[in-house]
Order: structure tokens, then sequence, then C-alpha cells
């Protein structure tokens, strides 16, 4: 065989050894550092965007030690739940925000930023403030005139009922923050929460208007 074939033999098995050796584990190293680093990225930016939330928290509740634990609580709850990405890299949502106003989104997760953070994962907002699986939320149709009635004592009461195909009912409860007009027929976003340690003579449920989102003239 001639010489020349079996030098260049050897020597293309000397460079295929060679790369085994030292090239591919040096790949992998490298891929593993760019992980590494990578991790080591997002935890920094968790770690500065909760530096900026604790120093918020310091400034609003100041003197209130309790207060401010919860306020601490809160944002590990919301990095738990919602772990904040560096928006250089971030292909989806990279909303931060530096003061807590949370909103509880139709899909029952709490957004800590507010209606704008619900609205970038493509959620409609269900009402103001941290979900709670004791709130409950309806939509209530309001009849334009009111009826006497009697609870405690002799009254005028609203009607309402929850599908427009079913019959009126009396309402004897008050619906806070809702400023009702006899005339007007009102479509209505309420929350309902339970009452703690309701009076012998008073509703067991709280009604608080979150939206009104109907008001057409009769």
């Amino acid at each position: 065989m001639n010489p020349l074939i079996i030098i260049a033999v050897i020597i293309s098995i000397v460079i295929g050894i060679a790369f085994t050796i030292f090239l591919i584990p040096s790949m992998e190293s490298q891929n593993l550092e760019d992980i590494d680093e990578q991790e080591r990225e997002k935890i920094a930016w968790q770690l500065l965007q909760k530096t900026y939330l604790e120093q918020e928290c310091r400034e609003l509740h100041i003197g209130q030690p309790d207060e401010l634990q919860n306020c601490f609580d809160r944002i590990d709850e919301e990095q738990r739940l919602n772990p904040p990405t560096n928006p250089g890299e971030s292909e989806t949502c990279s909303i931060q925000c530096l003061v807590y106003d949370p909103v509880c989104g139709e899909d029952g997760v709490t957004y800590g930023c507010g209606s704008e953070d619900a609205a970038c994962h493509g959620i409609n907002v269900e009402y103001s403030g941290e979900c709670n699986p004791s709130f409950e939320t309806k939509i209530l149709y309001v009849d334009s005139k009111l009826v006497d009635c009697v609870g405690v004592a002799p009254q005028q009461c609203m009607l309402i009922k929850e599908n427009q195909d079913t019959e009126w009912e009396m309402f004897y409860d008050n619906i806070h923050g809702f400023d009702y007009q006899e005339g007007i027929q009102y479509k209505l976003h309420v929350m309902i929460s339970q009452v703690e340690n309701p009076p012998a003579d008073g509703s067991s449920l709280k009604y608080e208007l979150i939206e009104i989102l109907e008001q057409p003239k009769d």
C-alpha cells in the first residue's frame, strides 16, 4: 500500500480522536455555561425587581410593621405566581410595576400590576383586588321602578333578576357604590361576599358594584 495513503489514514484517525477528546466536551461545557449564565441573569433580575418593590413598600408603610410585612408577603406571592422576566429577553408579557395594584382575572388568578397586567395575558378583569374564593360575581338586571315591600319595616325595594327570561324578584338589600335612579333599567356587574357576624335583622351577603354594563332609559 502506498505509504502516503497510510500516513493520511493515520492523520485522520488522530484528528478524530482529538476532536472527540477535546472539542466535544468543550462544546458541552460551553452550553452548560450559557444555561448557568441565563439562570444567573434571571435570578439577578428577580432580585432587582424585588428590591424596587420592597422599597416601595417601605415608603408606603412607614411606621406600620404589620402592613409592611404583609406588603413583603404579597411581593413574594406575586413573584411566585408570576416570576419577573427581563423585558429585553421576554417574548411574552414583560410588565413590571413598583406599586402592587392587584386585580382578579376571570381565570381566578391575581395579577399584581393591575388591568394592564391581566390584559397582557389576554385575561379580562373580574374585579379589583386579590382573588378571593369567598367572593362571587354576578350579572344583575335591575328594573326601572321601585315597589313597596316589607323587610324589618315598610320600605321600597328594587326589582332584580339574574336572567332576562326570568321573573323580577324583590331585592331587600342595597348594592354598595350603586346610585339607583328610577326610570332607568340597569345591567350591573356586582361582587357578592359573605358578611362576618351579620346582625339578626341584616343580610348575610354584601353586594358591591363592580361596573354598570348598561343603563338604557325605560
